[in-house]
């Protein structure tokens, strides 16, 4: 195979670096340069700008076939008499990978990635479903009432919403919620209808209601399911905790403070945004319906 064609399969991996192999040093190093950032820039548009993450992935690759066309249309370099460029090549590269960990790496100092446990957040958020979560530094104050948080306790995470905290008490008897001795208002929408296959026991789904429930300014969907016996939770929270408390009322898998008990401020590891990736349930590829879901 020619260095010519060498470095066009090069470029079809990482725009520029074949070009800078090549011999063409300032075009290679404009198109490394640029393709760097766009990835940067479209990884950080996701959690900022809320950016769909599939649309994120379909920008990447439209720049990415508008770089290497531009490659394409212009000289490669010398001509394949002359020896490749390995020197400068190597370092445009390893100069991508930091652009790419330094921005990332600051990226995720402000986000990160948590898989969701359980099934105490099922049907809004399915197990093993990987969610993008905006950190407590990011967020900048303490939680709102009724915010969907994620905590980490003793190795452990949690999620749920932010129900009551320190110093006041929590009661919950299947889907009645008491917070202060006060009923938290809610309304019945009726039985769930699955619309596809979920990767959950039956017995988790079937005969599953919902309803609306008001905690603090956020209204927000809960899921009882009919017929269960569910032991009644009653705890007084303790000054610095926070219960957070998952939508599934009838899971013996909530993950959640009914299960671990409220949480300190400082095992709080941030908002839980939307699903970044949703696993295939043994399937090689992902369900792309889920991917870029937001459970408020």
């Amino acid at each position: 195979m020619s260095l010519r064609m060498q470095c066009r399969l090069l470029d079809l991996v990482v725009p520029g670096v074949g070009t800078i192999l090549a011999g063409g040093l300032l075009p290679g190093g404009v198109v490394l340069a640029v393709w760097a950032l766009t990835l940067t820039g479209l990884a950080m548009s996701v959690p900022v700008f809320f950016v769909h993450p599939l649309r994120a992935m379909a920008l990447a690759g439209v720049s990415w076939m508008a770089l290497n066309g531009m490659l394409a249309l212009g000289p490669i370099g010398n001509d394949d008499g002359h020896p490749p460029h390995w020197r400068p090549a190597l370092a445009a590269a390893l100069a991508w990978v930091m652009i790419l960990a330094v921005g990332l790496g600051i990226g995720g100092r402000f986000f990160g990635f948590e898989r969701v446990p359980g099934l105490g957040m099922f049907p809004g958020l399915l197990p093993n479903e990987v969610v993008l979560v905006a950190r407590t530094r990011t967020v900048g104050r303490a939680p709102d009432r009724g915010e969907l948080w994620l905590a980490r306790r003793a190795g452990q995470v949690l999620v749920g919403r932010a129900a009551a905290f320190g110093g006041e008490s929590l009661q919950l008897d299947g889907p009645t919620l008491r917070v202060g001795g006060a009923a938290v208002p809610t309304e019945a929408l009726g039985e769930v209808r699955m619309a596809t296959e979920v990767p959950v026991p039956a017995r988790e789904h079937e005969s599953l209601h919902v309803f609306t429930e008001q905690l603090g300014e956020m209204r927000h969907l809960a899921f009882f399911r009919k017929g269960v016996e569910v032991a009644p939770t009653e705890v007084a929270v303790p000054e610095g905790h926070l219960f957070l408390l998952a939508d599934n009322r009838s899971t013996a898998e909530p993950f959640d403070s009914r299960q671990f008990g409220p949480v300190a401020a400082a095992d709080l590891v941030g908002r839980v945004l939307h699903v970044v990736w949703s696993p295939g349930d043994g399937r090689p590829w992902p369900r792309g319906d889920r991917i870029g879901a937001w459970w408020p």
